[in-house]
């Protein structure tokens, strides 16, 4: 951490990489342990972010999609105009590959997103303020699990004729999921897609609906993983209406 005024505070939880039953899935798993972080900072004069900011280390497996921020994560927030940048640590001198100064919604939160390269690993997320401003937040990091397109019609609001997917999350863990891109990096939507959530035992545990036209940054479709295990996601559309996208699955 740079500066007396930063404070980090590291809250949450290490990805495990084990798994019971197999069921189809799209990524590998067994994958090195990456860190579900959250930190608190509280920092002012720090000059778009580049003194005085409050610094975390973290993995990032390579190819992995991220959205790093103080809004639109579970658990961010901000006090203030926030800014973001994120550094590659992999050659041994920081390297800046990223940063932000607001967020999807044009709002003074900051959130990167970035997709890390084949050879990526090593990074560091600083967080600052706009100019010589104070501010305050928690950065919150959420991790692609899934990213997968479709094209569908007649699947009667994701019942038949659907693309699914199986995704891996541990207990604890919120899934996000949708089609919606100012929410969910990597995203995309035409038309009214619909997408239903199971657990392993067949019970739709969340429904992501885009009945209404458009998506804003905020309200997103979670749900918090009650155990660790498989997860269904059934991607489909509106009634008997034909749509495409591409569902983007998070673990938070």
């Amino acid at each position: 951490m740079n500066g007396s005024s930063g404070r980090v505070l590291v809250a949450l939880s290490i990805l495990a990489s084990g798994c019971g039953e197999a069921w189809p899935v799209d990524e590998e798993l067994g994958e090195a342990q990456e860190a579900l972080a959250l930190f608190a900072f509280n920092t002012n004069a720090t000059s778009n972010a580049t003194v005085n900011t409050a610094n975390l280390n973290f993995n990032l497996s390579p190819n992995r999609a991220v959205m790093i921020g103080t809004t639109g994560i579970v658990g961010a927030s901000a006090s203030g105009d926030t800014y973001l940048r994120l550094f590659s640590l992999d050659s041994g001198t920081p390297v800046e590959v990223a940063a932000a100064n607001d967020g999807p919604g044009g709002s003074m939160s900051a959130q990167i997103r970035y997709t890390a390269p084949p050879t990526g690993w090593s990074f560091q997320v600083r967080a600052g303020c706009d100019g010589n401003s104070a501010c305050s937040g928690v950065v919150a990091i959420a991790r692609n699990r899934s990213l997968f397109a479709y094209s569908a019609s007649n699947t009667s609001y994701a019942a038949a004729n659907t693309t699914d997917r199986y995704v891996y999350f541990n207990a604890g863990e919120t899934i996000s999921f949708g089609t919606c891109p100012s929410v969910l990096y990597g995203a995309r939507r035409t038309g009214q897609t619909y997408l239903r959530l199971y657990d392993r035992n067949g019970v739709q545990v969340a429904t992501d609906s885009a009945e209404i036209q458009g998506c804003s940054e905020m309200p997103k479709t979670t749900h918090v993983a009650a155990l660790s295990d498989y997860y269904l996601v059934r991607a489909g559309c509106v009634g008997s209406l034909s749509c495409s996208g591409t569902v983007a699955v998070y673990a938070e």
